[in-house]
């Protein structure tokens, strides 16, 4: 089984962290700056930081 890095989810996962923390991870509510910098690492390693829009920013 050959598997594939799939880009474009994470760079949707990553954005949609930075937006709106999902209730699964609700948990983490204390930690969102921490989420925050993983997620902007995140999309910094993958090149995309400027997938961020205005508002997100």
């Amino acid at each position: 089984m050959e598997s594939t890095f799939e880009k474009k989810k994470h760079i949707r996962f990553f954005t949609r962290i930075l937006q709106i923390l999902p209730s699964r991870y609700s948990l983490l509510d204390t930690s969102r700056l921490t989420v925050a910098f993983f997620a902007l690492s995140g999309l910094d390693v993958l090149g995309a930081l400027d997938a961020l829009t205005d508002t997100t920013k």
